[in-house]
């Protein structure tokens, strides 16, 4: 039987925590290797990966947490964490009060939210302040950056016909910061929890390119800027931005500019060299 942890307690080790009425703000860290058992906690929460890296199960679906990323978690929701490396959780708990008050807002929250970093940047931040600093109105002050954060996550996650999920921008990112190794799509659907057909079809539907394509032309994309930027060989260019050698490198980058890769060279060339004695 799942085990429901009872408030401020978890599998890991606490380094800092906080708390007042209605909020706590925790350090938790986890050692590289740790696998969690099967488990939900007392109270909802939201967390986020200071550093490393977290594989949270939820049901069917696995959630790959790294650095930045996060999630808001319903109470006794049934988790289990896997940790590939040392990791450090920022984590709040909010008491049944806290959470009835975001419910009158109009906030559903009996499913997990997932939160990019760009939307969590301030709110980690102040956490961070408030645990390292508390005084009288740190829980006031945190309140209403939670409010908002969950709130704009959840305008997200419902506008879900403007705006790719979640779990595809990830796929996205992961497929552009691998693009210079042989990445698999069987890996990265994988990271993201999802079947690479299901990532495949909705990529291409999102994104009207196919993985492979993207990462295709990000490493266009790439050897452009070395090209006009470097005067580095076109074996060394395409060695550096994942095409298997040079004659793969100049097929592909023709096929997608029209123009051989030392062409495109000599055409900026000429071009910077046109707007300098023009005065441009």
């Amino acid at each position: 039987m799942s085990k429901i942890l009872p408030a401020g307690q978890h599998y890991g080790t606490m380094l800092q925590s906080w708390s007042f009425d209605e909020i706590a703000v925790r350090r938790i860290n986890y050692d590289g290797g740790m696998l969690s058992s099967w488990h939900g906690n007392e109270q909802a929460s939201v967390v986020f990966v200071e550093t490393g890296h977290c594989a949270k199960r939820l049901g069917s679906r696995t959630v790959d947490l790294r650095q930045n990323s996060g999630i808001f978690i319903p109470s006794e929701r049934l988790q289990r964490d896997s940790f590939p490396c040392a990791t450090t959780f920022l984590a709040a708990e909010f008491s049944p009060a806290f959470l009835d008050r975001v419910r009158q807002s109009g906030l559903p929250l009996s499913t997990s939210i997932g939160f990019e970093a760009k939307e969590t940047r301030q709110l980690r931040a102040q956490m961070l302040c408030e645990l390292m600093n508390p005084d009288s109105l740190s829980e006031i002050v945190l309140e209403g950056l939670f409010m908002s954060t969950i709130g704009f996550a959840h305008r997200r996650k419902k506008d879900g016909g403007s705006r790719p999920p979640y779990w595809l921008e990830q796929a996205k990112d992961l497929l552009r910061d691998t693009a210079k190794e042989a990445s698999t799509m069987e890996g990265i659907a994988q990271s993201v929890g999802v079947h690479p057909a299901h990532l495949s079809r909705e990529f291409k539907r999102w994104f009207r390119l196919t993985p492979g394509e993207y990462v295709r032309e990000y490493r266009v994309n790439l050897a452009k800027e070395q090209l006009r930027e470097t005067e580095s060989s076109l074996a060394e260019i395409a060695h550096g931005t994942g095409f298997a050698d040079q004659a793969h490198f100049s097929n592909v980058f023709r096929r997608h500019t029209g123009i051989t890769p030392f062409g495109y060279r000599r055409l900026f060339k000429t071009q910077a060299g046109l707007a300098h004695r023009s005065g441009i």
